[in-house]
């Protein structure tokens, strides 16, 4: 059975996580939980105070009773489309309401909108998505495309990245859409600030180093490519140069309209590093791809 939990508050883009969720095909045996946080008592006099009029349990309850009628309007596009979907409102911070739903449903994979709505739930991919990221544990999917027609796996060669192409190697999706392995090697201009007489010896050094790392993320690519072709996927692979964040997404903006990111959620270090603790965040803010995010330990799943 593959559970994945949704992050839900009735906006737009919560709603595109739900499309997304049930338009791609999944493992047999797909089991959805949506989950939608309501603020409790201590919370509405927080953040309304004297704006409000009676008891704080009852507007509790009156967001509550709302917020339910757009959970099982949600659900039923699910039902609809053959998914086995639930869904339930819980009182409590939006991060923490997500993240004990995900380990109580022993969820294999977490979605959510790239924004909220609301003052309760300021937006899932503000503070509160970034909270999720970092507690997480298991895979996060941030939707901006109710579908996916091609997939970007970012690599380097690390553990994390290397569990992004596992995963990514297991998804039906990937054997319906095209598929591109990268790796982006970055570099820091070793002149700026460096005397004139250092810059002959630095610039020696840097090409070597440049080319020694090109290489090493070339064949980060190329492998990750093998694997995927080995799990059934047919996937190529390719190098960039550049800003690692920047270069996925203009890779996946390249294959597809509604193309999705895979990366680990952070990577290896060093002089010609891709980090993708920073590169999964920029890409989960800025890209305007959905991207799965994958920790080091992916569900069995």
């Amino acid at each position: 059975m593959f559970r994945i939990v949704i992050g839900y508050d009735g906006s737009a883009q919560a709603d595109d996580a739900v499309a997304l969720v049930g338009s791609v095909p999944w493992p047999d045996g797909l089991a959805v939980r949506l989950v939608t946080a309501v603020p409790d008592a201590a919370a509405v006099r927080s953040a309304w105070g004297r704006a409000i009029v009676g008891p704080a349990a009852s507007l509790t309850h009156e967001l509550e009773v709302a917020a339910r009628t757009e959970l099982d309007t949600a659900v039923g596009r699910l039902v609809a489309a053959g998914v086995d979907a639930t869904g339930a409102t819980r009182l409590g911070r939006p991060a923490d309401v997500v993240v004990d739903e995900v380990r109580a449903f022993g969820a294999d994979l977490v979605a959510l909108g790239t924004r909220g709505r609301g003052q309760a739930a300021a937006a899932l991919l503000g503070s509160v998505s970034s909270e999720i990221l970092d507690r997480m544990p298991c895979p996060v999917l941030v939707a901006r495309r109710p579908t996916v027609d091609a997939v970007v796996v970012g690599t380097d060669g690390s553990a994390t990245a290397t569990a992004a192409v596992e995963l990514a190697g297991r998804l039906p999706v990937a054997r319906q859409v095209p598929v591109v392995a990268v790796a982006v090697a970055s570099f820091v201009d070793p002149l700026l600030g460096l005397p004139p007489a250092a810059s002959a010896a630095v610039i020696e050094w840097h090409l070597e180093a440049r080319a020694a790392a090109e290489r090493a993320f070339s064949e980060a690519a190329s492998e990750a490519a093998r694997h995927l072709r080995g799990l059934g996927v047919a996937a190529e692979s390719e190098l960039r140069s550049g800003d690692p964040a920047t270069e996925l997404a203009d890779a996946a903006a390249s294959l597809g309209s509604s193309p999705l990111i895979v990366v680990g959620s952070r990577g290896r270090t060093g002089i010609a590093r891709l980090v993708l603790g920073s590169v999964a965040r920029a890409l989960v803010t800025r890209a305007g791809a959905s991207v799965l995010v994958v920790g080091e330990r992916p569900s069995a799943a």
